[in-house]
């Protein structure tokens, strides 16, 4: 599910405690990693020992929500991926590797 605001929901809290299994994150989820740690940690707790799937859009190049702020402004400290295609380009494992970890 998806949600509104960078802070757990009552609403978000009651899902999860019905059985919802993944949270995708958004844009709109995200201020600062610090705020990212918050709101992951308050997930996990909300599902107690249920394995819970958080997830973003993440991909790279164009996708970059972790990086690309309103106004296309960066948000520091995250780190930009180039994109898939530009990782083809360069034609290395050894850097695709580096890009994974």
């Amino acid at each position: 599910v998806g949600f509104h605001g960078s802070t757990m929901t009552p609403e978000l809290r009651v899902l999860i405690a019905e059985g919802v299994g993944g949270v995708l994150l958004f844009p709109r989820n995200i201020e600062s990693p610090a705020q990212l740690f918050r709101l992951t940690s308050d997930l996990k707790r909300a599902a107690g020992k249920r394995p819970l799937i958080i997830a973003i859009n993440h991909e790279g190049g164009r996708v970059q929500h972790l990086w690309v702020a309103k106004g296309d402004l960066p948000r520091d400290p995250f780190t930009r991926i180039p994109s898939m295609k530009q990782v083809g380009i360069w034609n290395s494992s050894a850097i695709a590797a580096q890009i994974g970890r």
